[in-house]
């Protein structure tokens, strides 16, 4: 079996929160209180806000320049929730050229994309020894989910759990789906999307071919309950959604925002509202919505695949995917996934090899559909 890679996403001094404008940070704050105990963390992120607000209007002017440039192919989309695999697929497919993705880079400097990009990666590494800022370099072009570039360029997205999860519960039925948004904040995260999509694609190719050439890979948990907004967007899209265990994705979920909202969030919250965050967001985004709304992409569009059955026969499932979505370049990007497997032995991952009757009764109670529906066993 393939072990499945480290998460390959963020360095750990890396805080996506300090990539918005300055001027629109009141927006991101309101009704929002900062922890006592975490409020140098929040002076550190408005210092770097404050510093690299004052380059964002000359990246804005540049992407300016293309904002009005047509996309030449519908994105391919991974769905799912968090822990399910999706970060793992995202990276093995980011191997393919024809795709261009979201970057660590992106998802922190969402205004500088396609402005000062060298400059402002070497700004990163200055004071660290050279071995480490080479690391650091590469860290910052590895894929990352384009949600958190979004947290960037708007306060309308479920993203901002990560920084303020005593507010959770209103990021996920607000921001999710967007059928309790107003028109205005859909269409701001609307507009935020497609400029993420649109600078990767060039920033990727180095330039304004790659809107007509290259495909954008995207990777978003919470897209999950947006295909109505994503169709409209984007018809002729495909989409990969990947299942795991659902027993296995809410203690993975606890684990990881556990230790996500140690190194990011600006509040705390309970064990106990922790857990009923990780359910209802479950239930919402998965159950909810993308069940229930699946049947709306187009036959032929739409592939749903097992975490278990990819982790273990990962360059199988890969070229199945391309064959049964009818992606071109599966043998151009087979020795470059390969590659990516053979590198991502060594890593192993956390394991549950019990779930405690706590775990199987809640899962059991409020997720029982999906496991049902995914084909896994009741426990």
């Amino acid at each position: 079996m393939t072990q499945q890679p480290k998460n390959q996403s963020q360095p750990k001094d890396f805080i996506s929160f300090f990539g918005m404008d300055i001027r629109d940070r009141k927006n991101y704050l309101q009704g929002v209180e900062i922890d006592a105990s975490l409020k140098d963390r929040f002076a550190k992120s408005t210092a770097y806000c404050r510093f690299f607000s004052l380059f964002n209007h000359l990246g804005d002017r540049a992407y300016q320049r293309i904002a009005q440039l047509p996309i030449g192919q519908d994105p391919l989309f991974i769905l799912g929730y968090f822990r399910s695999g999706t970060t793992f697929l995202h990276t093995l497919l980011s191997k393919d050229p024809q795709f261009a993705f979201t970057t660590n880079y992106h998802a922190g400097f969402p205004h500088l994309v396609l402005w000062g990009q060298s400059f402002f990666k070497r700004l990163r590494s200055i004071g660290r020894p050279k071995k480490r800022a080479d690391k650091m370099s590469i860290a910052l072009d590895l894929p990352q989910e384009e949600e958190q570039a979004i947290v960037g360029l708007t306060p309308y997205t479920f993203a901002l759990h990560e920084y303020f999860p005593q507010q959770w519960s209103h990021y996920l039925d607000r921001y999710t789906s967007f059928e309790e948004a107003t028109d205005a904040e859909r269409n701001a995260f609307e507009q935020a999307l497609i400029r993420v999509i649109r600078s990767s694609l060039v920033d990727c190719w180095g330039g304004e071919d790659g809107l007509k050439s290259k495909r954008f890979l995207s990777k978003s948990p919470a897209h999950s309950a947006r295909i109505p907004m994503l169709l409209k967007l984007f018809p002729n899209a495909k989409f990969i959604y990947i299942a795991r265990n659902p027993y296995f994705i809410y203690s993975s979920n606890i684990t990881h925002f556990s230790s996500t909202f140690e190194t990011l969030s600006f509040q705390r919250i309970s064990k106990e509202e922790l857990s009923a965050n990780v359910l209802a967001s479950y239930k919402k985004i998965i159950i909810d919505h993308y069940e229930q709304q699946k049947q709306l992409i187009p036959e032929g569009n739409l592939l749903e695949i097992r975490f278990e059955d990819f982790v273990a026969h990962p360059l199988q499932q890969a070229e199945a995917i391309y064959e049964r979505l009818n992606l071109p370049g599966w043998e151009q990007a087979q020795a470059a996934m390969q590659a990516y497997v053979e590198e991502s032995r060594s890593y192993k991952p956390r394991t549950y090899p019990t779930f405690s009757s706590e775990t199987i009764d809640l899962v059991n109670r409020h997720w029982g559909l999906a496991i049902e529906r995914g084909g896994y066993t009741r426990l």
